[in-house]
């Protein structure tokens, strides 16, 4: 039956096999072109064996054109919901205080709920909070050696070398190369400079240097310093 409808019409039924390949392949032409230099007899047998082309050729091309837009539809998304704002846009005062990890993110000004680094590598980090340090952060006021994300297990023991290709790492990195600001924040587990409650915005700070070094355990650890930024109010807390 198949054999019959390709006797009968074998050119319509190429015209439908050339809709598999994507509007503007050199397929669809190369195949009509290729039809009339066929033999009129031997027509029908060739526009079916151009079938099984066309699935795998043809139909494969639309899949990888499709996964492509998937992509590049879900790294747009995921850059404007986690970096939608710069770190120095936001009007807020140095010293606004937020109760809890909720208010903060509504406010825009540290958007992770559990992260503290907020960003990344594309655009670099807009916001990290200042907790309960890392075994070798050192918090100065103006200035934080700041210990990345990653490497921890649930005791808190560094089992495991932290990234710079992870996504608040290579966030600080990216904030390090462009000379960009970062927000900020300390909680109430800082230790000297830490409000006695909640979370304290502490304005603009630049990160001066990044390298990697290893911990007390062994793993090696991304580190970074962060420098008040000239301008900012004093801290006076």
């Amino acid at each position: 039956m198949v054999l019959g409808v390709f006797g009968v019409a074998p050119g319509f039924c190429l015209r439908l096999i050339v809709m598999a390949f994507p509007r503007g392949h050199d397929r669809r032409k190369e195949l009509l072109a290729e039809f009339y230099e066929v033999p009129y007899a031997k027509r029908p047998l060739w526009v079916a064996s151009q079938l099984e082309v066309a699935v795998f050729e043809g139909f494969g091309s639309h899949l990888a054109k499709l996964a492509n837009k998937l992509k590049t539809r879900r790294a747009a998304v995921y850059a404007v919901d986690i970096v939608p704002t710069n770190a120095g846009r936001l009007d807020l005062a140095v010293g606004a205080w937020f109760p809890s990890r909720h208010e903060l993110a509504t406010s825009g000004l540290h958007k992770q709920l559990q992260a503290g680094i907020c960003g990344n590598g594309a655009r670099g980090a807009e916001s990290v909070i200042v907790a309960d340090p890392y075994i070798g952060d050192i918090d100065r006021g103006d200035e934080i050696i700041y210990t990345g994300c990653g490497g921890l297990d649930n005791l808190g023991r560094h089992v495991a070398d932290q990234s710079f290709e992870s996504p608040g790492n290579v966030a600080l990195l990216t904030s390090h190369l462009a000379g960009s600001p970062v927000r900020v924040i300390r909680s109430a587990k800082a230790k000297q400079w830490g409000p006695s409650a909640g979370y304290r915005y502490d304005g603009l700070y630049l990160v001066a240097k990044a390298w990697s070094e290893a911990s007390g355990d062994g793993p090696m650890l991304c580190k970074y310093l962060l420098v008040r930024q000239s301008g900012t109010s004093n801290l006076e807390y």
